[in-house]
């Protein structure tokens, strides 16, 4: 733990100097506490250990230019930012069950459009609505874990498939002149978490098992039924990492790291690829489809970023912040020129 505090590289020789280290020290303390065959005390002991350890720690301190006074500011910075919700949205998103709330923002009897999805849905939507006029009304449906798709079945969200085929009924029942914004994590669903070493699909059909064709036909015919009475607009993958963004750049500000959070284009391509290609096959297929660019705001041409200016854009690995959404606030608007004919 200390090794990796301190930000030392963990190499082949570092991680066999700190097993024997390990032992060195279980050793000593066998010999010298259990079974007391020195001539000194335990507490003699204990505190040579202790003096040991302030010794290393003061020693890290000087040889890393010591820990920056302005390292805890920045930190309550990162957590303040990461600690933001849309508020007005606290029991709109739900974790399980066949309904939704189906909260409607700004203008109720004005409703011109449905927003669709997941978490990642929850984490766009202040931006979403923000982005609108104050005649535009939003009703958002979206459940934890539960992908687009009526009738996907998936153990880690039992009760999504039968939600998201009561959505869209809603939908064309209560709703029918509303445009539809679906976003989705859809890399999850068909490759499992990002970085964990894994490409196992998290979803099945009854009759088509688990393949990409599989989920590419039954996700393009719930958009082709949406799109068949709706304008549809779908949002592209946003940039995932590979670990915890608030943690890295909390531990970084304690090291007096620079806070530079980013993976290159090829590593988002990497990442997105099948859904991506998805995406592009569906759109194709319809006029009444446009996909909207999630790297517009998160990327440009060579790095996509989960923080700015010691800001981060995200609250977790893959959840935008608060402030990591209004980054995306040009793309929605370009949706909602879209929907009001601007």
């Amino acid at each position: 733990m200390f090794w990796h505090l301190a930000d030392w590289p963990v190499t082949f020789l570092s991680q066999v100097v700190l097993i024997l280290l390990s032992l060195a020290a279980g050793w000593a303390s066998y010999v010298w506490v259990e079974n007391r065959q020195s001539g000194f005390s335990r507490k003699t002991y204990i505190a040579l250990g202790q003096a040991a350890v302030v010794m290393l720690f003061g020693v890290t301190i000087v040889a890393r230019a010591g820990i920056p006074s302005r390292a805890p500011a920045v930190v309550a910075s990162i957590d303040h930012y990461s600690q933001q919700r849309f508020t007005l949205a606290k029991n709109c998103f739900v974790l399980s069950g066949i309904t939704s709330p189906q909260c409607v923002f700004g203008d109720a009897s004005r409703v011109n459009l449905v927003v669709l999805g997941d978490s990642h849905a929850a984490a766009m939507l202040s931006s979403i609505v923000d982005s609108g006029s104050t005649q535009d009304g939003v009703v958002f449906i979206a459940q934890s874990g539960c992908p687009s798709v009526p009738d996907i079945r998936r153990s880690a969200s039992p009760d999504c498939g039968r939600f998201v085929k009561t959505a869209m009924a809603d939908i064309e029942r209560k709703y029918p002149n509303a445009s539809v914004l679906i976003i989705n994590r859809m890399s999850l669903y068909l490759h499992g978490e990002y970085g964990n070493g894994s490409s196992a699909p998290t979803y099945s059909f009854r009759q088509d098992g688990s393949s990409l064709a599989a989920y590419q036909r039954h996700f393009g015919a719930a958009v082709k039924q949406l799109a068949s009475h709706h304008r549809v607009f779908i949002m592209t993958p946003v940039p995932e990492f590979a670990y915890d963004v608030i943690y890295r750049m909390s531990r970084d500000a304690m090291r007096g790291k620079a806070l530079t959070i980013q993976q290159s284009r090829a590593d988002y391509q990497s990442r997105h690829q099948d859904a991506l290609a998805m995406l592009n096959n569906i759109a194709a297929l319809s006029p009444n489809v446009t996909l909207l660019d999630a790297t517009q705001g998160l990327c440009d041409s060579r790095f996509c970023y989960g923080a700015r200016e010691n800001v981060p854009l995200y609250r977790d690995d893959n959840h935008l912040s608060e402030v990591g959404n209004k980054s995306l606030s040009g793309v929605f608007a370009g949706m909602w020129g879209m929907i009001e004919g601007r």
